[in-house]
C-alpha cells in the first residue's frame, strides 16, 4: 500500500506533535502553579511580617504609656506614633483605650469634653449608628487615637460593647498577652465592604486595674 508509510509517518507525526503539545502544556501548567505558589508564599510571608510588626508597634505604644505614668499629652502621643504610622501605611490608627467604671463615667466624659466638645462614651445600635452608650458596670472607651483626623468617630467608642472586640480584650486582659481580633467593621470607616482587625495589648495600673 503506497500510502501506508505516509499514513504511518503522518500518524506518528501527529502523535508526536500531540505528545509534545501535552508535555509543553503540562510544563506550562506546572510553571504557572509554581509561580502562583511562589507569589502566594511571598504574600503570606509579607502578611506574617506585617502582623508581627503590628504586634511590636502596639507593645511599643503600651510601654510608652507605662513610661509616662499613663498620662502622656496628646502632643506626646502624636510625636510617638507619627513615625510608626509613616513606616506602616497599612496601619489605620493607634489608640489608647481606658477602662472606665460607671461611677467614673460622668467625670471621665467631662474631662474629655475640655478638648473635645460633645464627647461621650458611645456604642453602636442595631443599624450600626453610633449612640450614647447604655449604662453598664464598665466601659473601655477610646481615649486617644492617632491620627485623629479621619478617626474622629472612634473617639469615645466603647470597644467593650462589641462581642468580637470584647472576646479579644478579655483574652488579653486575663492572659497579659497581645491579642488580635477576628475580622471586624471599623467604627470610623464608612465603606460597608471594608473590614479590618484590632490588636490589643493590656495595660495594668499598680492596683491591678
Amino acid at each position: 500500500v503506497p500510502y501506508l508509510p505516509l499514513i504511518l509517518a503522518l500518524t506518528a507525526g501527529l502523535m508526536l506533535t500531540a505528545l509534545l503539545f501535552l508535555m509543553v502544556r503540562d510544563w506550562e501548567n506546572e510553571r504557572t502553579r509554581h509561580s502562583f505558589t511562589e507569589a502566594a508564599s511571598a504574600r503570606i510571608r509579607l502578611a506574617q511580617d506585617n502582623l508581627a510588626g503590628a504586634f511590636e508597634d502596639v507593645e511599643s505604644l503600651r510601654d510608652f504609656f507605662v513610661a509616662t505614668d499613663f498620662e502622656p499629652s496628646t502632643e506626646a502621643v502624636k510625636a510617638f506614633t507619627t513615625p510608626t504610622l509613616a513606616r506602616h501605611r497599612w496601619l489605620h490608627a493607634l489608640s489608647f483605650n481606658r477602662l472606665v467604671t460607671d461611677d467614673e463615667r460622668a467625670e471621665f466624659e467631662k474631662s474629655l469634653q475640655k478638648n473635645n466638645p460633645g464627647f461621650r462614651i458611645t456604642e453602636r445600635d442595631a443599624e450600626g449608628n453610633l449612640i450614647t452608650a447604655a449604662k453598664r458596670a464598665e466601659y473601655i472607651a477610646v481615649t486617644q487615637i492617632e491620627p485623629f483626623k479621619g478617626n474622629e468617630p472612634a473617639l469615645g467608642y466603647d470597644i467593650f460593647s462589641d462581642p468580637v472586640r470584647k472576646e479579644a480584650i478579655t483574652e488579653a486582659r486575663d492572659s497579659g498577652r497581645t491579642v488580635a481580633t477576628a475580622r471586624i467593621k471599623l467604627v470610623q470607616v464608612a465603606q460597608p465592604d471594608q473590614f479590618g482587625f484590632l490588636i490589643f495589648s493590656p495595660l495594668y495600673t499598680t492596683d491591678g486595674k
